[in-house]
């Protein structure tokens, strides 16, 4: 018994040192993240520290997702204060009153535990497994004062099981690290750490990969096929001034999504996804790392982000492709399949003559859904093709990659931005009217026709009928009153059994120009008929499309 009582005198003294001792910057705000793996999910044991208000409470609110993935407030198991703060409900639910103790300083220990089957519907929701954890900033950050704010930030992972490594997009050695900044700025940013990873360095700067979960193509493949990409681009344009780089593969049921916070791209997708569908989104974000973000269209003030999103998106997908061909991840075949697939989209899509006023018009009546975003991406991927098929007509030496490398290093002088008259002129030197093509098919919505040796010598175009996408009943009504409304009695949906008034229970493949949406697979609709749940599995074929694609001669 003395021996016991002698070691807890010999921690309290320890405490008592630490407590004394500790003498921050009293602007910082000090993290600690400590990973802690469980039966199903990781939770996240995290301790804050920073300097409170003398003499009164400071008021804080709990994480608030920026992503959509709702209230993260019940998430916080526990939080209570450490080394005599005080910790008290606040006016709001996530909000709490916190005093500092008799050092200054308020602090504080709380855990997140995320529900990974709860979150499993949400893209960019918390995303965690027993054996790794990859969160973004306003995931797990509380809210201390301004959120605009600069301010010092330090941060630090703790205690990562064995075999993990850990990884950040804020900077190249995530164990620890500071940083001056907002947490706006945080916000969007990530962290996590897992077992499955893979190093590799381009002109010694520093690409790290890591997946998290298990898919149907083996993790070698997905590391060779990223580091031959990453390689690939930076070539391409000869940047390689990125100081270092992360990629995520992350699991999500029914997903195929990404996006790029700074020196990282994060991808959450579904367990089955092939080879082609991940190689082609990666290709297409990394991309983004020059053209949208190095390169960027300085429109005039007036005009709807729309103008140019055919570039950043079309474009964007069109030179990926052509990244994978150059990298032999796609064959010729696969190549010209994407271009008859932008000719089948346009041609599907319901918006697909909307002039650049209709769609701006959307987007302010927050109409702009999947159908009006794709038909910038299908526009541009044509007008690309249109405008590499006439360069090389001319056979003057110069493509369409040789237009875009050289648009990078008119915008790295001009810190990323190009004037539109300079794109346009640009493009005159290289024998191609942009500013004409983009008031015709951008601007007035009108049709692009392509040459007939677009696709190469090995192809030409022939006619073909294709069926369109109609699901046979009111899908927006059905969303909205949760009945299935507006069956059309000629309709698949109708001849597969369908009928107005049935209770909607769910819905997949329905999301035609989804990333997800697959051509070659049902509709299925699963409603409650009578207390019953019953599925309807049927192609959502409509009226065809009679179409020009190109086909091996």
């Amino acid at each position: 018994m003395k021996k016991f009582t002698l070691v807890l005198t010999i921690c309290s003294i320890i405490l008592i040192f630490a407590v004394v001792s500790f003498a921050g910057d009293e602007k910082t705000i000090y993290y600690r993240i400590k990973p802690v793996p469980k039966n199903d999910r990781t939770e996240l044991a995290v301790s804050v520290k920073f300097k409170g208000v003398a003499g009164a409470p400071t008021k804080i609110s709990l994480p608030t997702d920026c992503f959509g993935a709702g209230e993260l407030a019940k998430y916080v198991v526990s939080i209570t204060g450490a080394q005599k703060t005080s910790v008290e409900k606040g006016g709001k639910e996530n909000e709490r009153l916190v005093r500092a103790g008799n050092d200054g300083w308020v602090s504080l220990e709380y855990t997140m535990s995320f529900d990974p089957q709860i979150f499993d519907e949400y893209s960019y929701g918390p995303n965690v497994g027993q054996e790794y954890f990859h969160i973004a900033g306003c995931q797990f950050l509380l809210h201390v004062g301004d959120d605009d704010e600069m301010r010092p930030y330090e941060f630090e992972m703790r205690d990562i099981p064995a075999g993990w490594k850990p990884y950040s997009s804020f900077a190249p050695d995530a164990d620890k690290f500071k940083l001056t900044t907002s947490y706006e700025n945080l916000a969007s940013g990530v962290i996590g750490a897992g077992k499955n990873s893979y190093d590799f360095k381009v002109r010694d700067k520093s690409v790290s990969v890591f997946i998290h979960g298990k898919y149907r193509i083996p993790d070698q493949k997905i590391y060779s096929a990223i580091e031959r990409i990453v390689r690939l681009q930076r070539d391409w344009f000869n940047d390689y001034s990125q100081p270092f780089y992360r990629i995520v593969i992350a699991p999500r049921s029914g997903h195929v999504a990404g996006y790029a916070p700074a020196n990282s791209f994060i991808c959450f997708v579904k367990s089955d996804i092939t080879e082609l569908e991940l190689n082609w989104l990666l290709s297409h974000e990394l991309f983004h790392n020059w053209l949208g973000n190095k390169i960027r269209i300085e429109r005039p003030p007036e005009t709807s982000f729309i103008k140019y999103e055919w570039f950043t998106e079309g474009v964007n997908d069109y030179f990926a492709r052509r990244i994978l061909l150059e990298a032999k991840l796609i064959t010729p075949q696969q190549f010209v399949d994407y271009i008859n697939k932008d000719i089948i989209n346009i041609a599907d899509n319901p918006q697909r003559n909307k002039t650049m006023e209709e769609l701006a018009s959307a987007a302010k009546a927050n109409q702009y859904g999947t159908a009006y975003r794709k038909l910038s991406y299908y526009r541009g991927g044509l007008l690309a093709l249109k405008w590499d098929t006439e360069l090389k007509g001319r056979n003057s030496g110069k493509t369409l990659s040789d237009f875009i490398r050289e648009l990078y290093q008119i915008a790295e002088r001009s810190g990323g931005k190009v004037k539109e008259q300079v794109l346009f002129d640009l493009a005159r030197t290289y024998g191609f009217d942009l500013e004409k093509d983009l008031e015709n098919h951008i601007v007035k919505g009108e049709s692009i026709t392509l040459l007939p040796d677009s696709a190469g010598s090995d192809y030409e175009l022939r006619k073909r009928e294709m069926p369109s996408f109609d699901p046979g009943f009111d899908l927006p009504q059905t969303f909205q009153s949760r009945k299935i409304s507006g069956v059309v009695e000629t309709g698949a949906a109708y001849r597969a059994g369908l009928r107005d008034g049935m209770e909607f229970v769910n819905i997949e493949n329905s999301n035609r120009f989804a990333n997800a949406w697959y051509a070659d697979k049902p509709l299925v609709v699963t409603v409650k008929d009578k207390n019953t749940e019953r599925r309807f599995e049927y192609f959502p074929h409509g009226a065809p499309l009679k179409l020009q694609l190109f086909e091996r001669r």
